[in-house]
């Protein structure tokens, strides 16, 4: 349903510059992290588990807000989660989560 169909169905004045709608497209991304340095909790896990943390999977759910008057601009709520799933990858059990608040362009 597009945004504006969105709008109306809510009973939203989509021609209100100020109209804030709920972007209908949220993403999860799944797959695989790899960074040279861990960091905080993630660097005493390794310590802890005699593992390593350089590769680990990688899921993140995000949703995003726009106003109608600027589609193409949106305030992204990201969490990210790393995870050696129990100790499939690098011999870690876990890794850690992030949350994020972030501005995204579309083009």
């Amino acid at each position: 349903m597009t945004d504006g169909r969105l709008a109306n169905r809510a009973g939203l004045d989509t021609k209100a510059s100020h109209c804030l709608i709920l972007s209908a497209f949220r993403r999860i991304v799944f797959g695989l992290s790899v960074i040279s340095n861990p960091i905080d909790q993630e660097g005493l896990r390794q310590i802890d588990n005699r593992g390593s943390a350089n590769l680990l999977f990688y899921v993140g759910f995000d949703v995003a807000f726009s106003l109608a008057s600027v589609p193409n601009t949106e305030l992204v709520l990201r969490i990210q989660y790393r995870s050696g799933a129990y100790g499939t990858l690098g011999g870690m059990k876990e890794g850690n989560n992030a949350n994020v608040i972030g501005i995204r362009q579309r083009f």
